[in-house]
């Protein structure tokens, strides 16, 4: 018997395994040096279901599950991913099933924008989602520096940060507002304010407003934690950047130093940050910043559902 339900709580050890077994297998098939993928740390999959879990599901084959995908919805901005079928039951069809109605979620919800991002390397994939009707966009990659040492004389950043797990609770509905209202002046409709509580309610991580003169000019969210149960706890990972605008590109020097300053903190030794490519004017940038690329994947959009933004705006993010 097969059965399509919404993904609970309790299937998180299942679908962990999964997920292991299924990306591990992928690797295989497409000769990536690095194979064997690792379980994730159960809070950090307790901490993406709780991002959307009325989008996420499963299938079950007589009371074992077989397929997952999750789904996130930022507002007006909805994407797919993980999504894994566990290797022996692939070619069946439960693929297709299970990211449709992650897709048909984010549909009924007014979801204007719909993506997701695979490895560039995955011939299947691409082959699998280009038959659903996504279409490839320009790629999105890793960035990693290094944290610098503090400079002894360095100028004074005039940006002043207000982090959301140093505020009040009283206070925190209106950090949420504020940066909606900031959000939805770059992107129509885009909402981060599920990610910002579960990273605060998982203890993954933190955002910020960065603000001068009173007016908000960026908005910033990292996690500090690790993902997997053997990945050492070493960048910062920004996924979310999002920059004024009224801002020349120098500006990012600022936000940079921020970054920085709140890396070492948290005693990590670099700074990870996903750009998309469409980008291109603050990708350049933080190449000639000595950024390295680490990885590279490709994002897609579903047909009709591609991004709305302004592709010369600093508005970096990670669907992933």
């Amino acid at each position: 018997m097969i059965t399509l339900r919404r993904m609970a709580k309790m299937d998180l050890h299942r679908v962990n395994r999964i997920l292991s077994k299924s990306f591990t297998h992928a690797n295989l098939q497409e000769g990536y040096r690095s194979q064997r993928i690792p379980l994730c740390r159960t809070e950090f999959l307790e901490m993406y279901l709780a991002a959307n879990p009325e989008g996420s599901f499963v299938i079950e084959k007589d009371g074992k599950i077989i397929a997952y995908c999750f789904s996130r919805l930022w507002g007006l901005i909805g994407w797919i991913g993980p999504l894994s079928v566990i290797p022996k039951e692939q070619g069946h069809g439960y693929g297709k099933d299970v990211i449709s109605a992650s897709i048909d979620f984010l549909k009924q919800k007014g979801a204007r924008t719909i993506g997701l991002e695979m490895p560039t390397r995955s011939n299947r994939n691409l082959g699998f989602y280009t038959k659903l009707g996504f279409i490839p966009d320009k790629p999105a990659v890793d960035l990693v520096r290094q944290v610098f040492p503090p400079k002894i004389h360095k100028r004074p950043n005039v940006l002043q940060v207000h982090k959301f797990s140093k505020i009040a609770p009283s206070k925190r509905t209106d950090f949420l507002k504020e940066m909606t209202q900031f959000s939805d002046k770059l992107v129509t409709g885009l909402d981060y304010t599920k990610e910002v509580e579960v990273a605060t309610e998982f203890a993954f991580g933190d955002a910020c407003l960065l603000t001068k003169d009173k007016k908000t000019l960026g908005f910033i969210l990292a996690h500090t934690e690790t993902y997997s149960t053997e990945e050492a706890r070493q960048f910062l990972k920004v996924n979310v950047l999002q920059m004024s605008p009224d801002l020349s590109i120098k500006a990012l020097d600022d936000f940079l130093e921020l970054l920085e300053d709140w890396a070492r903190v948290e005693f990590l030794q670099g700074i990870y940050i996903r750009v998309p490519t469409r980008y291109y004017q603050g990708y350049k940038y933080l190449i000639s910043k000595e950024f390295k690329i680490m990885n590279i994947d490709l994002r897609m959009t579903l047909n009709r559902f591609a991004q709305r933004d302004v592709s010369k705006n600093i508005n970096f993010s990670k669907w992933e």
